[in-house]
């Protein structure tokens, strides 16, 4: 066995990556994704409550412990979430307290359903949460139902990635420039393209 095949105990493959997500749709869809790439080692995990942010933050950082996260390592510590039921300066607090924590946040404006659409057209207006489960249905050609999902494409998800970054490309105010009512938006294309590279 070369050096470069044997494995030492304790030493750990590759860095890990735990994602907090709020609801049925984004735990159904990361799961779907994660299975196309057997060599990435990440945790899903869904939220208790998916209203109140300091909790989530919370809820969040122990189970992240609980699965042995390592930042020191390169392991991440992430949170999906919606915006529909918060305020615009609920999210800056929440986006602040998230970096002082280590945590990457990342959010749909107003729900998950945006980086779902994205998947099939560029969304140049604001839709609400039926709109967009609507507009779902619609170019499904059936009922869009959270805990199914959509199927996952390998086209599609380029397609979703693009339309993401036609939209914004800047990291840094990924969460700032979702929220206002102007149009739908989504940071996810952002996390995806770090999953893809992770």
């Amino acid at each position: 066995m070369s050096p470069q095949t044997r494995r030492y105990p304790g030493r750990r493959q590759s860095r890990l990556m735990f994602i907090l997500v709020d609801g049925k749709s984004e735990k159904r869809y990361f799961e779907d994704f994660v299975k196309t790439n057997p060599r990435l080692r990440i945790v899903i995990w869904p939220s208790r409550d998916q209203c109140s942010y300091p909790k989530a933050l919370k809820y969040c950082l122990s189970q992240a412990s609980n699965h042995s996260v390592k930042p020191i390592e390169g392991d991440r510590t992430v949170i999906v979430t919606d915006v529909d039921l918060h305020s615009d300066g609920d999210v800056r607090t929440f986006d602040e307290n998230c970096e002082k924590a280590g945590v990457e946040l990342f959010v749909s404006n107003p729900s998950f359903e945006v980086w779902l659409l994205l998947h099939y057209r560029e969304i140049t207006r604001w839709m609400s949460c039926e709109e967009l489960n609507d507009e779902l249905t619609r170019v499904l050609g059936r009922k869009y139902v959270k805990s199914e999902g959509i199927p996952y494409d390998k086209d599609r998800l380029d397609n979703a990635l693009r339309n993401g970054f036609r939209q914004f490309d800047d990291y840094r105010r990924r969460n700032e420039l979702c929220l206002g009512k102007d149009r739908c938006r989504t940071s996810l294309h952002l996390l995806v393209k770090e999953i893809q590279e992770f």
